[in-house]
């Protein structure tokens, strides 16, 4: 068992990626057991497969990096053309959720069996233009933030 602490605190980016290289070795081919402390994210999700999520010294949160991801994965973000507000209230009136709104574009979450389809009879019956729709890509750092309160639910 290896802890390491910060293991890419400091290192250039040809450092980092060594350092990284030589964790992921340690771990698959040697089978070294190895806890990580860092909060550096894109380095959690680049080597570790289950994360602790520690919150005022108590555990919050533990598993896989892919189930604490799915918690948000049932989103979309949509591009428009045509008014935004009455294109919402259309998907609240479908059941689907507001996770972020900008000016032409807002990522929705599909609750109680909603699906895509409800999007474009959204954009439908308020009058407005799909421009594009794709999934919502969802980091490590926001499923983090939603365990810890503040996120993107």
């Amino acid at each position: 068992l290896l802890f390491l602490d910060e293991p890419t605190n400091g290192l250039d980016p040809k450092g980092r990626v060594e350092m990284l290289a030589l964790i992921r070795s340690l771990t698959h081919e040697k089978g070294i057991h190895v806890i990580l402390s860092s909060h550096l994210l894109r380095d959690v999700e680049e080597v570790c497969d289950h994360v602790i999520v520690v919150r005022q010294g108590e555990i919050a949160r533990q598993g896989a990096i892919e189930e604490l991801r799915a918690a948000t994965e049932d989103a979309c973000k949509v591009s428009l053309g045509g008014s935004m507000t009455d294109f919402l209230a259309a998907c609240e009136r479908r059941g689907l959720g507001l996770l972020e709104r900008k000016e032409r574009e807002a990522d929705l979450r599909f609750d109680n069996g909603t699906d895509v389809r409800a999007v474009y009879a959204s954009a439908v019956e308020s009058g407005t233009i799909v421009r594009s729709l794709r999934p919502v890509r969802v980091s490590l750092e926001d499923a983090l933030l939603d365990v810890l309160g503040g996120g993107v639910t």
